[in-house]
């Protein structure tokens, strides 16, 4: 047992995440030190009464009916596992982003007694990922409103052209993703393009 104990700390010494469980019967919650970090949540004792934790946690407004249906959808048996993405506030006021996945051990009566998992700090890349949107954005709508022929493809399938494309060939801008681009060419004309394409 001290050998399982001791593996066990260093495991969750060694990790980036931070580990959690909930007793329901006892009502009673553990979270690591890790755990509350990524949480928001100040220091303090690794077990407490899990009411008093559950109204600890900042979940961003937006966030939080996803989580509860999250939540709601594990200890009902309808999903194999608690999974969720969300915001928690810190205490500098700014929302994070964790990743939080867990499982739910039920009685003989489908009772939910404990849930125990990991919470992991997803902020980096949901905040690398919103840039991308914005910057994928601020891309269409200058190639839309740009007065030249635009076509983005890859190995042919056409993935975006802008309004002014689609009006030199004769086409609804919005019709043309997903269809090759040899549509839109004679033979020689591709036999060109594609030559040149390849050479670069």
């Amino acid at each position: 047992l001290r050998e399982s104990e001791s593996r066990y700390e260093l495991a969750v010494a060694g990790s980036d995440d931070g580990i959690w469980e909930w007793d329901f019967v006892r009502e009673q919650a553990f979270e690591s030190a890790r755990a509350r970090e990524l949480q928001g949540l100040q220091p303090g004792p690794e077990l407490q009464p899990l009411p008093d934790l559950l109204a600890s946690l900042r979940v961003h407004p937006e966030d939080v009916p996803r989580r509860a249906d999250a939540i709601h959808a594990h200890l009902t048996g309808a999903t194999p596992a608690y999974e969720c993405e969300y915001r928690v506030r810190h205490d500098d006021g700014a929302y994070r982003w964790i990743r939080v996945r867990a499982l739910c051990v039920c009685d003989a009566a489908g009772q939910p007694q404990r849930m125990a998992g990991s919470v992991s700090d997803i902020d980096a890349r949901k905040r690398a990922e919103q840039a991308l949107r914005e910057s994928e954005e601020n891309l269409r709508t200058v190639a839309g409103n740009a007065h030249d022929g635009i076509l983005v493809h890859v190995q042919g399938r056409v993935m975006f052209a802008n309004r002014c494309l689609g009006e030199i060939i004769g086409y609804e801008a919005a019709d043309l993703p997903g269809r090759n681009i040899r549509e839109f060419f004679r033979p020689d004309e591709y036999a060109k393009i594609n030559q040149r394409y390849q050479s670069r």
